[in-house]
């Protein structure tokens, strides 16, 4: 891209393919950060939104994932370890109406988790009595529309050794997603590039 061609953009610039049964919308921003979300093609839910910023020197970043996972398959060739498959993981993966996180491997009993919101860092403490698990959980979406996290709002449970961790999305942001599940419907559907309607 010359400098003419950016200049003659504008930003933020979108567009999206439809591949494998999936939307993959892509965002390039005036700061030439890049957003990439994917939508289930048949009902819109949002499967896998990541990030990827210039680095200080120029050049392009690690894809950073806010919602999904990347799955990265073990290559001897290159991998000299391989992560223990006992791990705790955790994976974002919204409802409609709520952020979720499950994370997978929390083998301990119930009470020995403990789930908060530390309220003058807003995020989402997990912790476990035995201190064998600790992990912090950060909202980006609730960062970005400047909005406080309110402990009795937190909502979680533990089955089949799986944390399911829940906190409901305020009305600006489920707006915010009606619009945008709006603007996807209109897409074409067909296999391909198109350029998308800017919000």
């Amino acid at each position: 891209m010359t400098k003419e061609d950016s200049a003659d953009k504008k930003y933020p610039y979108t567009s999206s393919i439809v591949k494998d049964g999936r939307k993959k919308v892509h965002t390039t921003f005036e700061d030439q950060s890049e957003m990439v979300e994917e939508f289930d093609v048949n009902n819109n839910k949002l499967l896998v939104r990541k990030w990827r910023r210039p680095t200080k020197l120029g050049g392009e970043g690690e894809w950073e994932f806010e919602i999904g996972a990347e799955v990265k398959p073990f290559n001897p060739m290159n991998d000299l370890f391989a992560p223990s498959t006992d791990n705790p993981v955790v994976v974002r993966s919204d409802t409609s109406d709520s952020f979720q996180w499950r994370i997978r491997n929390c083998f301990f009993d119930k009470n020995v988790y403990q789930v908060t919101v530390d309220v003058e860092n807003q995020s989402i403490v997990i912790r476990t009595s035995n201190k064998k698990y600790y992990k912090v959980i950060q909202i980006p979406d609730m960062i970005r529309l400047k909005q406080q996290l309110i402990p009795q709002s937190l909502q979680w449970s533990h089955s089949n050794n799986t944390l399911i961790i829940s906190y409901p999305k305020p009305p600006a942001l489920v707006q915010q997603e009606r619009v945008k599940e709006h603007q996807l419907r209109q897409l074409n559907s067909k296999e391909g590039d198109v350029q998308c309607p800017q919000q």
